[in-house]
């Protein structure tokens, strides 16, 4: 009786069809272990981006319930003389200042207690602070919901720095660009999710459901995260925990053979040799030279992304500026979101087809470009209305190019450039520096825009983002496709690394996995 380890060819079965169908069968394991990969990332965004992205956008949307809320609370404790938009300011704000407390204690966590845990603590916060936020609406204390706002947010770089870091040390080298890309499409589609949920016809109506919404959710996602393995890399390189690794390669990538296995712990080897540091410190950051020079292309990419947050919070105000009626700023607020979304859906085709440095170069161009158009032509809109609809196209055109690239890129580029044990630390230290420039952006857009104009932008975004993207282009090495230790080499000064005659047990084992033409029956 044939059994399913007998060879094809044995049972009764022509050897030219028996070799097709032996080497199509691991071509379709590979690609639903990829299919498994990809919906696994969806999943992970989600749970990072749901109680941030959501909650951002749904109270910018529902802001007449904020400030309702806020005017109720104090006129009930005989405070009539508050001025209501300097408490939202501070509840908007304080989500950023959070960040930058947040990132100091991260990658502590992160490196020493694991990836998992990071997320499965990081989760457990921010959803206890989004149940502590919807019970502050029932008091008069607007300062409660500002502490619950700002729990949740010192837990957020945790739990970006640790997607990241499943999204790429959980996949193979060619997918680590696409399966990074989804966190910036999950918090395109998770602030989508916010605007249509705090229109006032939907749940903007009442604060208190609206900032419970992400509860649910997030209990769900602490059941799903504790289903989930260690991330590979992590156990191999930082706790030499081979064994453990290769089940957890097996649980993301599927049953794969012992020798692929073998093979892609040898990478994770060569990578564990990249830096003698055992334990990363911040300290290190600043006094080794290839990581100061990723710290510094990696903040540099992140200004290119410094006008998206005033376009996020304050799109309205930016097009009512420009004399687009406020019933169609509206309209052109939720088009611009819209165009988000889908510019991040088709961000993983970009990261597949084209390297990091020329999708930063060409959007990166494009976008303080169309800041300039915007700028412009706005300026001029009073004399030439109709001037206004190009300003319009302008920020539509700078958030496409931020969806295509800029933003998806930004990301996880932090991540690319160091060994594993700096990775969460850089993340964190890199988002941090930007809150602080995003929180500062944020409040002087609108002051500037008011007493200044338009023009503004010249100085404030288009002139820096010219100048990044030109430091960008000479310094900022390709990542696509290649392995951290070879990229930390090549910032460390080694450009002329030595090509290795011998290839890896990995590459050997690729080679023989190309998927052959299925001959016409």
């Amino acid at each position: 009786m044939a059994t399913d380890s007998t060879p094809l060819a044995n049972r009764g079965m022509p050897e030219e069809l028996a070799g097709v169908i032996t080497d199509v069968v691991p071509s379709c394991k590979r690609r639903n272990s990829t299919i498994w990969l990809f919906l696994l990332g969806c999943i992970l965004t989600c749970i990072t981006n749901f109680p941030s992205a959501y909650v951002h956008t749904a109270t910018n949307t529902a802001v007449k319930s904020l400030e309702h809320y806020i005017n109720s609370s104090y006129a009930a404790r005989g405070l009539y003389d508050i001025e209501v938009t300097h408490i939202t300011g501070i509840y908007y704000s304080s989500w950023y200042a959070g960040q930058v407390v947040g990132a100091l204690f991260s990658p502590y966590i992160t490196d020493v207690y694991g990836r998992k845990s990071a997320y499965i603590i990081a989760t457990a916060v921010m959803t206890i602070a989004c149940v502590f936020q919807t019970l502050a609406t029932y008091t008069s204390y607007p300062e409660l919901l500002i502490i619950g706002r700002v729990i949740a947010s010192m837990f957020s770089p945790m739990s970006d720095a640790v997607l990241i870091l499943y999204l790429q040390e959980v996949s193979p080298t060619e997918l680590r660009g696409v399966m990074s890309s989804l966190m910036a499409t999950g918090y395109a589609a998770m602030a989508v999710l916010g605007i249509v949920l705090g229109t006032e016809g939907v749940l903007g109506y009442s604060l208190t459901t609206l900032l419970f919404v992400p509860v649910i959710p997030g209990v769900l996602a602490l059941i799903f995260l504790a289903y989930l393995e260690e991330t590979p890399k992590f156990l191999a390189i930082t706790k030499d925990q081979k064994d453990n690794a290769k089940r957890a390669l097996r649980f993301y990538r599927g049953n794969i053979s012992d020798d692929e296995c073998e093979a892609i712990i040898d990478t994770y080897d060569n990578e564990k040799h990249t830096d003698n540091d055992k334990h990363a410190s911040f300290s290190h950051v600043i006094t080794k030279k290839h990581l100061r020079k990723a710290l510094s292309l990696s903040f540099v990419l992140l200004l290119l992304t410094l006008p998206f947050y005033p376009i996020l919070q304050a799109s309205t105000a930016i097009y009512t500026s420009i004399h687009i009626p406020p019933s169609i700023a509206q309209i052109s607020s939720t088009i611009t979101m819209v165009a988000l979304l889908i510019a991040c859906l088709f961000a993983a085709l970009c990261l597949k087809h084209f390297g990091r440095v020329t999708l930063i170069m060409g959007f990166g161009t494009l976008s303080f470009l169309s800041l300039a158009v915007f700028s412009f032509t706005a300026h001029y809109s009073q004399e030439f209305p109709s001037l206004k609809y190009a300003a319009f196209g302008g920020v539509v055109c700078y958030i496409i190019c931020y969806g295509l690239a800029i933003g998806p890129i930004s990301y996880f580029i932090a991540t690319e450039l160091v060994p594993l044990q700096y990775r969460s630390s850089m993340f964190c230290i890199v988002f941090s520096l930007n809150s602080v420039l995003v929180v500062a952006a944020t409040y002087l857009t609108a002051i500037a825009l008011k007493h200044c104009g338009a023009l503004i932008f010249l100085p404030m975004f288009v002139f820096p983002s010219g100048m990044a993207v030109i430091y960008l282009g000479r310094h900022l090495p390709e990542t696509k496709g290649r392995e951290i230790n070879s990229i930390v080499e090549e910032l460390k000064g080694n450009k002329e690394e030595k090509k290795k005659n011998k290839k890896t047990k990995l590459e050997k084992i690729n080679e023989t996995q190309v998927e052959p033409e299925v001959p016409d029956v």
